[in-house]
């Protein structure tokens, strides 16, 4: 399972390495990019894409980092408050007066037959039942 896990990764690698090599070959013609009046120098179209593809992940990075921030204070907040419950439920526990309860003993013997008139009749249309081949 690991060595076609590898494979796997190995061929995912190749076809991306691939696909970029292409993609830098067929766009290799330097751009200025113009935003306003503030104009870039000619740069290669692949690089420019690749500066982009850099921001965006940057930008996703912060946004995941932000994220992760407010998940640990958030875990932090109900830790504490997780802790004062359990004081809480501690200080009620043995605030309860004690009760010492007795076991119960156990048998094994069956049940009594319920005083009920229609049980014999239940019981015999059971037996019916089992007459049955």
């Amino acid at each position: 399972m690991r060595l076609i896990r590898r494979v796997f990764y190995l061929l995912t690698f190749v076809a991306l390495a691939a696909t970029i090599g292409m993609f830098i070959a067929q766009n290799n013609r330097p751009v200025a990019v113009e935003i306003y009046h503030w104009q870039t120098s000619t740069l290669p179209l692949y690089l420019l894409v690749f500066f982009a593809m850099l921001f965006g992940a940057a930008c996703a990075g912060f946004m995941g980092l932000l994220e992760l921030v407010r998940v640990e204070s958030r875990s932090r907040q109900l830790g504490r408050k997780l802790k004062t419950t359990q004081k809480e439920y501690s200080a009620l526990k043995e605030s309860l007066p004690k009760v010492e309860t007795k076991p119960e003993a156990t048998t094994d013997k069956p049940l009594p037959p319920p005083a009920d008139s229609d049980y014999s009749a239940h019981q015999q249309e059971i037996r019916s039942f089992k007459k049955i081949p």
